[in-house]
């Protein structure tokens, strides 16, 4: 489904995995990747992806939830 709406944070969902938790910070705070304007969520089964999502939403002044 396309993300057209920019506040409903169901729609705009994305699911992350990544054995490179370094890697995987540049990748997802590449524009094309994910669109930070909008009020997202972000998925994972892994804990240690939290700290790269905290750090992520700190540089760009966003709160985590």
């Amino acid at each position: 489904q396309d993300m057209k709406d920019d506040l409903d944070h169901y729609t705009n969902t994305y699911h992350v995995y990544s054995e490179d938790l370094k890697n995987c910070q540049e990748f997802l705070d590449l524009p094309e990747v994910i669109n930070w304007k909008q009020h997202l969520q972000i998925q994972s089964t892994q804990s240690s992806l939290n700290e790269v999502i905290q750090n992520l939403a700190a540089t760009k002044s966003f709160k985590v939830k």
